[in-house]
C-alpha cells in the first residue's frame, strides 16, 4: 500500500479535526439544551431608603422679633416715660421728643406720628437737643415751630430753649436771653393763642421746687418772668393747657417736695397776669404725673390717669365755661399710668396718648391710644408685637408653619396673620393673609428650594412687628422603583459574564442606577429608566443587587439570586456512540503522526 500524498494527508487531517470540534460541541450542549440561562419563576425583593427632610437653622438671634423685618414692618418709639408731645397743625403730625428709657437712660429721639395712618416715623435730625426727660414742649402755630425748654439728662438740669421745624426736620438752639428760667424739670408749658406767648409754670431742681410763672415770646426769643399777685403753690409734675374758647390757661394737680399731691384746679389770664383757683362740686382726686389735652371740638380739657397713690385709669373732662369736672368712665381704656404724654389731633378730633409708666414701678410702656370724646371710648392703636415661636417643618412638596400669639396686642382685636416668604434671607414678599389661626401649610413650593418665612399679626390697630425668620427646604420623599428583568431570580447561568437588564422609575426623575454583587461595591449601570450592566459571577450561588437613586437622594434596592454552574456538572453521561467517535478521531490522529515520522525517516 502506497502512503498517501502530502496534499491528500492534509485534507484528511483537517477533516478529522473538524469531526473532533463537532464532538466537542455536542459535549458542551449538555442534555439537548442550547440556552445559556435556565428560566424559572420567582419573586424579587425590594428595599427602600427614605432620607429625612431638612430644616434650616433659625437665622435670628433676636428672639421672636427684631431680627430681620418683613417688608413694611412698622416702627414706633420704644417704651419710655417723662417724654413730651405736641401737635403740629401745619403738618398734621404729633411730634414726640425725649423721655426716660428703661435703665434710667435719657433719650434724644424725635418722632412724628400720623394718626390717619397710625404710623410713627423716627426723624433723626442731624442736630438735636441733648438727651433728656421731664422737659416741657408746645407748638407755636404762627411760626410753625415747636418750642422746648428745660428737663433733666446726663446728670444735669437744663435751662436751654430749642425750636423744632418738622418740615425741615431741624432743631435750632435759640440764643440764650439775658433773662430766662433757671434749670429745672417737671415744669409745664402751654401756648396762649390770645397773646402769642408760651407760658411756663413751676418745676424743680435738686429738690428745690418753685411756683414761678414765665412767658416766652417766640417772635423776639425772649423770656419774661411774670409777677401774678396770687399763684398756685410750688409744685412739679402738674399739667397746664390753653383753653382757646375762653382764652385762659388751665392747671391741674402736681406734687410738692414731700410729695403731697394736689387736686387743685387753677386758671391763668395772661392779659391780667392773674391766677384764679377754681372750686367745683366734683373733681379728680389729687395726683401728679397725669396728662391733659384740650379738645377743641367739644371745648373740653381731657385728663387721663396719673399717680394718686395708686395708678388709676380714670378719664375726666373739664368744661371751663361751666367750671365742671365730669368722670367719663369709658368701657375701654388704657391701664393706669404716670408720666405719659397726650396731644390733641385737630384734624382727626382725637386725643392721642403715648407711653408712661405702668403700675409696676420703673416699667415704662410703648402703647399708643386715641380718645374719642363724642363716643367716650379709648381706641387702642398700639400695633401688636411679633408672633412668637415661629417654626417651619419641611415635607415632601410642602412646608408646615406654626407659631403662637404675640405677647401683646394692647386690647386691640387680633383679626389676621400675614405670611411673608422669600427664597433669599431678609427679602420676603407677602404670601398669604389668614385669619386668627396659628398654623399655615405652604404647598406652593418646589422640592429642593430653601424658603425663608416671617409672620406678622394684624389687629384693629394695624400690622405689627415681624417674627423671627425661619427657613426650611422641602424634599422629595417618594422612593423610586426598580426591577431586574434579566436574569431571573433563582435561575442558572453557564458563563461567568452575565448581562443584567432592568427598568426603573421615579416621580421626580432618576439620577442613576447601580449594580453590585456584595451590596457594598457598586458599579454604574448604563441608562436609568431602562438600564443594563455586565457582572462577572463567582462559581455557585450569586446575589445580584440593583439600586436606583433619584435627584433627592431617595433610593430603592432590588436583589435576585442566580447560580453559575461548573462545566463538569453540565449534561448527561456520554453514550457509547459518542465514545466510539472520539476513539476513531484519536486513532486517526495517532496514525497521521506515525505516518509523518516514517516518511521523514524514509526521505533521509
Amino acid at each position: 500500500m502506497n502512503p498517501p500524498s502530502l496534499g491528500n494527508f492534509r485534507t484528511w487531517l483537517c477533516a478529522c479535526l473538524l469531526v473532533a470540534q463537532l464532538v466537542g460541541l455536542i459535549l458542551l450542549s449538555g442534555h439537548g439544551g442550547s440556552a445559556l440561562l435556565e428560566q424559572s419563576s420567582s419573586t424579587q425583593t425590594t428595599q427602600a431608603v427614605n432620607p429625612s427632610s431638612s430644616l434650616a437653622p433659625d437665622v435670628s438671634s433676636a428672639g421672636d422679633s427684631g431680627g430681620i423685618l418683613a417688608v413694611n414692618s412698622p416702627t414706633w418709639p420704644s417704651a419710655r416715660l417723662g417724654h413730651t408731645m405736641a401737635y403740629d397743625s401745619e403738618s398734621d403730625r404729633i411730634v414726640l421728643f425725649g423721655g426716660r428709657l428703661p435703665g434710667f437712660v435719657a433719650s434724644d429721639e424725635t418722632w412724628a406720628y400720623d394718626l390717619a395712618t397710625n404710623e410713627w416715623t423716627q426723624m433723626s435730625p442731624a442736630t438735636r437737643p441733648p438727651a433728656r426727660f421731664g422737659h416741657a414742649m408746645v407748638y407755636v402755630p404762627g411760626l410753625d415751630q415747636i418750642v422746648l425748654f428745660g428737663g433733666f439728662g446726663g446728670g444735669s438740669f437744663f435751662s436751654d430753649t430749642w425750636a423744632y421745624d418738622l418740615e425741615a426736620n431741624l432743631w435750632s438752639p435759640l440764643s440764650p436771653p439775658s433773662v430766662s428760667p433757671s434749670p429745672r424739670a417737671g415744669s409745664a408749658v402751654a401756648y396762649d393763642g390770645g397773646s402769642g406767648k408760651v407760658v411756663l409754670f413751676g418745676g424743680s431742681r435738686d429738690g428745690v421746687f418753685n411756683n414761678e410763672t414765665w412767658a416766652y415770646d417766640p417772635q423776639a426769643s425772649t423770656w419774661t418772668k411774670m409777677s401774678p399777685a396770687t399763684a398756685p403753690s410750688i409744685r412739679e409734675r402738674h399739667r397746664i393747657v390753653y383753653v382757646s374758647a375762653s382764652d385762659r390757661i388751665l392747671l391741674f394737680g402736681g406734687s410738692d417736695p414731700v410729695e403731697n399731691l394736689s387736686g387743685e384746679t387753677w386758671m391763668y389770664d395772661f392779659d391780667l397776669d392773674s391766677w384764679t383757683k377754681l372750686i367745683s362740686a366734683a373733681a379728680p382726686s389729687p395726683r401728679h404725673g397725669h396728662s391733659m389735652a384740650y379738645e377743641e371740638e367739644s371745648d373740653r380739657v381731657i385728663l387721663f390717669s396719673g399717680d394718686s397713690n395708686v395708678r388709676n385709669d380714670e378719664t375726666w373732662a373739664y368744661n371751663l365755661g361751666t367750671n365742671e369736672w365730669e368722670s367719663l368712665s369709658p368701657p375701654i381704656r388704657p391701664l393706669g399710668r404716670v408720666l405719659h404724654s397726650m396731644a390733641y389731633d385737630i384734624e382727626s378730633d382725637r386725643v392721642v396718648l403715648f407711653g408712661g409708666e405702668w403700675p409696676f414701678q420703673g416699667t415704662p410702656n410703648d402703647e399708643t391710644w386715641a380718645y374719642d370724646y363724642d363716643a367716650n371710648t379709648w381706641i387702642p392703636l398700639t400695633r401688636p408685637t411679633a408672633p412668637r415661636n415661629l417654626d417651619a417643618i419641611a415635607g415632601d412638596g410642602g412646608i408646615d408653619l406654626t407659631w403662637t400669639e404675640p405677647a401683646r396686642t394692647a386690647e386691640a382685636a387680633l383679626t389676621n396673620y400675614r405670611i411673608w416668604r422669600g427664597t433669599l434671607t431678609g427679602q420676603p414678599t407677602l404670601l398669604e393673609q389668614v385669619g386668627p389661626v396659628l398654623a399655615y401649610a405652604d404647598i406652593a413650593v418646589t422640592n429642593g428650594v430653601t424658603y425663608f418665612y416671617q409672620v406678622t399679626a394684624v389687629t384693629t390697630a394695624g400690622e405689627g412687628l415681624a417674627s423671627r425668620e425661619v427657613s426650611a427646604t422641602p424634599m422629595d420623599a417618594t422612593n423610586p422603583t426598580i426591577i431586574i428583568t434579566s436574569p431571573t431570580s433563582g435561575g442558572t447561568v453557564l458563563t461567568p459574564s452575565v448581562q443584567v437588564l432592568g427598568t426603573a422609575s421615579d416621580n421626580s426623575g432618576l439620577e442613576r442606577v447601580e449594580v453590585s454583587l456584595d451590596g457594598t461595591t457598586w458599579n454604574l449601570a448604563t441608562g436609568t429608566t431602562t438600564w443594563s450592566a455586565t457582572l462577572i459571577l463567582d462559581q455557585g450561588e450569586n446575589t445580584i443587587h440593583a439600586r436606583a437613586t433619584d435627584a433627592s437622594g431617595n433610593t430603592a434596592t432590588v436583589s435576585i439570586t442566580v447560580t453559575l454552574e461548573s462545566r463538569a456538572e453540565v449534561g448527561p453521561p456520554l453514550n457509547p456512540f459518542v465514545l466510539g467517535a472520539i476513539a476513531v478521531v484519536a486513532a486517526a490522529a495517532i496514525l497521521a503522526v506515525l505516518f509523518m515520522r516514517n516518511r521523514r525517516r524514509g526521505g533521509s
